[in-house]
């Protein structure tokens, strides 16, 4: 049974889910209000409440197509709150949800006894809504399950309960529609028109309209009235083609394709199909994209083509088994035998009758595709030459020419073929006037006309949404273009802030830099000139007291006076050479550290050596030769002052386009890391202002001061 679910399509009844959301969340929704009105309630009120808390999350899940075990669980759960439970309508309603379930992740046998338990519960109750939506249900269920008769009844009973329900009457009377015209009630579902498209309309259910407007068509066609059935497919076509509803336009289209296929508008038929197989593809609907697929190569048939569709429906076959669509199984394996024997080929009639046979075995006698079946079956018995028994199948068929799925001039003509082929010749003759006759009125002026005239609407409709929907895309595409400039302005105009304030910021960090930089440099400065004041005032200040004294005494010894004056005079010339360094234009910076440091006074103990490695000293700029000058006299007067050491070094090379400045020494950490002050600030300071940069390292063994320039030498102008 769980194969025939597929027939829940919108051809037959409007969407399941789309009644549950218009009505089965309302009354979920009132049942939950009525529970908790009162605060403080019992225990019993509290059980109440829950209960209609799980049945609104069973909805969900159902809307949600959610099959995890969360579903079962609430009704598992609904089940012992239920157990005893006088509450018809929540009664009715978890049986409701039951048959939910039970379509959903069930096989579905138990789906029907499941509504009818709900349609009971809820018949005790006065929710005529209630009712009413299950009865819509359980009649949708009837016809995809075929059970039209059982559908119409469905009908009837639920009619009197909704008197009040505008919408939920139409739909059911939709349904009504989609139960005739499927049990080949024609008539009956043409007279029930004027009574379920003004409710629909009223209820602005455009997508019943359309699908009972199908309907509709379908009646009028089967009853031949070409020109009615034409009007019907008009009328909805447009609104369906603005609506939006691809799988609706799909249906729509494949039966224009059957009724102009019908009338030998062969071309128009097969554009009609293409055009349902495109709409049934978008909606991912297969149902309408493979009975396209059918409506294809019945066009072709009429144009001759009977191998290419014979090719095209077997190889669509598989994928029709798939869907488990039993009237369109039918149709498929009708068409295969009818066309396979047009072209003489019986190999495979065999297989699939006994595929069709299998399939209407679980329809009513009198459905359409088994009646389809019996056709083939006479086609296949006149293929044989067995034009008795073919008679006997035809004579058999329905009186009413609405109840078949072969035109009554057919019916006729095939007749008169049989008795022609047995000789009763003049039987044939009457038969094939009447069918002649039929043939005229059927394809008559005026229906030729509407049909010409429609293709002609159609083609112009198209062209007219084609340019509203392009209009809509220029409007989408400019309306998208303007907000993805007023974005970029905006992107840019915060962007242009951000680097106008990173800018500033920059600026700003620059200048305090400049400024600590300068601050650090001029306290090197006056650390330097502390240290030559205490020096002058160490060194030449008591060296000239001493000499004073010695001047003033009675036993002065001139040689030793000419002595101190001597050392005075090599002090302060040290003195000055630190305060007032060489012009590096008259000598190159090796040559001013070496003679500075040959002529360096160092303290007992210690010894000083120059290494110098590379040429072209001469070009390295005045400004870095000046900063190395200076860099070198704060580290050698830390190391002569505070190192305490015994063996040091200054080493000056030129090694893979860099300039480095080596100065270490052999003295003790502790010391050294105590001058890490002024001195340190001032060497960094330097060392940055020529783009350099510099370590200072201190183990065990000794320290070194290790600076490296890379922008050294001077420009070249060229």
């Amino acid at each position: 049974m769980k194969n025939l679910y597929s027939d829940f399509s919108r051809k037959i009844h409007v969407s399941f889910k789309k009644i549950r959301g218009l009505y089965i969340l309302p009354c979920l929704l009132a049942g939950v209000v009525v529970s908790c009105l009162a605060s403080g309630c019992s225990k019993q009120e509290e059980t109440d409440a829950e209960v209609w808390r799980l049945l609104l999350a069973c909805d969900t899940y159902y809307n949600n197509s959610d099959t995890t075990d969360r579903w079962k669980a609430a009704l598992d759960k609904l089940a012992l709150l239920l157990d005893g439970s006088r509450d018809n309508r929540a009664l009715g309603e978890y049986y409701y949800q039951k048959s939910c379930y039970a379509v959903s992740c069930t096989p579905g046998d138990s789906v029907e006894a499941y509504l009818r338990k709900a349609r009971e519960y809820y018949l005790l109750t006065d929710d005529k809504k209630g009712t009413g939506k299950v009865f819509l249900v359980s009649t949708q269920y009837a016809n995809a399950m075929q059970q039209h008769d059982l559908a119409l009844r469905y009908v009837k009973e639920a009619l009197p309960l909704v008197t009040d329900y505008d919408s939920l009457r139409g739909e059911l009377l939709a349904e009504e529609v989609a139960a005739y015209v499927m049990s080949g009630a024609m008539q009956s579902a043409i007279n029930s028109k004027d009574e379920v498209l003004p409710l629909l309309k009223k209820a602005k259910d455009t997508l019943a309209y359309l699908i009972v407007s199908g309907n509709l068509g379908v009646a009028y066609r089967r009853l031949e009235m070409n020109d009615s059935a034409m009007a019907c497919y008009n009328e909805a076509l447009q609104l369906a083609l603005p609506f939006g509803d691809h799988s609706t336009t799909a249906y729509l289209y494949n039966n224009l394709s059957v009724l102009y296929c019908e009338n030998k508008r062969f071309e128009e038929a097969l554009d009609f199909a293409g055009r349902a197989e495109e709409y049934g593809t978008k909606a991912g609907d297969d149902v309408e994209r493979l009975s396209a697929v059918a409506n294809k190569a019945a066009a072709l048939v009429g144009m001759a083509r009977e191998a290419e569709a014979v090719s095209m429906l077997k190889k669509a076959y598989p994928a029709v088994r798939e869907t488990g669509h039993a009237p369109m199984l039918l149709k498929y394996v009708c068409y295969i035998i009818d066309y396979s024997l047009k072209i003489g080929q019986e190999d495979s009639v065999d297989f699939y009758y006994r595929e069709g046979k299998t399939v209407a075995e679980q329809l009513p006698e009198n459905a359409t595709g088994v009646i389809g079946l019996r056709i083939s079956e006479i086609n296949y018995l006149m293929y044989k030459h067995d034009y008795r028994t073919a008679l006997q199948y035809l004579e058999a068929l329905p009186a009413d020419a609405a109840n078949r799925a072969m035109p009554e001039y057919k019916r006729l003509s095939e007749m008169a073929e049989c008795h022609m082929r047995m000789g009763n010749f003049e039987k044939a003759y009457a038969l094939l006037g009447r069918s002649a006759a039929l043939a005229d009125s059927v394809r008559n002026d005026a229906a030729e006309k509407q049909m010409s005239e429609f293709t002609v609407r159609y083609q112009t409709k198209e062209r007219e949404l084609e340019i509203l929907r392009l209009k809509e895309e220029k409007a989408t595409h400019d309306a998208m273009i303007a907000r993805l400039v007023g974005i970029l302005v905006a992107l840019i105009l915060v962007l242009a802030i951000v680097i106008v304030l990173l800018l500033y910021h920059r600026k700003v960090t620059l200048q305090k830099k400049e400024i600590v930089r300068a601050q650090n440099y001029i306290a090197g400065m006056e650390s330097e000139r502390a240290r030559f004041a205490r020096e002058l005032h160490d060194g030449a200040c008591n060296d000239l007291l001493a000499i004073g004294m010695e001047l003033g005494a009675k036993d002065m010894e001139p040689t030793v006076v000419a002595s101190r004056v001597r050392e005075l005079r090599t002090s302060l010339r040290r003195i000055s050479h630190e305060l007032m360094p060489p012009s590096f234009r008259l000598a190159a910076l090796n040559e001013i550290l070496e003679d500075y440091l040959s002529h360096l006074t160092l303290p007992s103990g210690l010894e000083m050596s120059f290494r110098c490695e590379g040429e072209g000293w001469q070009d390295v700029r005045s400004e870095v030769a000046y900063e190395l000058y200076r860099i070198v006299q704060e580290a050698v007067g830390n190391v002569v002052k505070h190192a305490n050491a015994t063996r040091a070094e200054v080493r000056l090379q030129k090694s893979e386009g860099k300039l480095v400045l080596d100065v270490s020494d052999n003295g003790r950490v502790e010391q050294k890391e105590k001058a890490g002050g002024i001195g340190m600030r001032t060497i960094n300071e330097r060392v940055m202002s020529i783009g350099g940069e510099w370590r200072f390292d201190a183990g065990s063994e000794g320290a070194q001061l290790h600076v490296e320039v890379s922008d050294f030498l001077e420009k070249v102008d060229r």
